[in-house]
């Protein structure tokens, strides 16, 4: 095992451990964990054997292994900026329905004039 693969899996174990610990102080639900915990292992496997992505690269016309892995997590963060905006607009919605019904339950107050 080469330096670069002992810190880049010692790095992802961390994760893991962490991602286990935020999961059982119930900071996020079983299928988020579920989700990372899957993502994790997958990297560890292929910095542990980076011959199979290689492999898989070359089954989809891709030259490197490196380079397939760069795709894929391009795509997956595009993906997660797609669901954090969708996210946030309707989070916006929320706070302004909020602000609306909250509006209408107070009387306004008016502020005297300045003469």
């Amino acid at each position: 095992m080469i330096v670069t693969q002992l810190v880049l899996s010692s790095t992802i174990l961390f994760i893991l451990l962490r991602t286990w610990q935020n999961y059982r102080q119930h900071k996020f639900s079983y299928p988020f964990f579920l989700l990372w915990s899957s993502l994790w292992l997958v990297i560890l496997s292929a910095i542990l054997h980076p011959s199979l992505l290689s492999q898989l690269a070359h089954r989809l016309g891709i030259s490197r292994g490196v380079d397939l892995g760069i795709y894929l997590s391009i795509i997956f963060l595009f993906y997660l900026v797609y669901r954090l905006l969708l996210k946030i607009k309707h989070l916006e919605t929320q706070i302004t329905i909020l602000a609306r019904k909250q509006a209408l339950k107070k009387p306004y107050h008016t502020t005297p004039s300045l003469k």
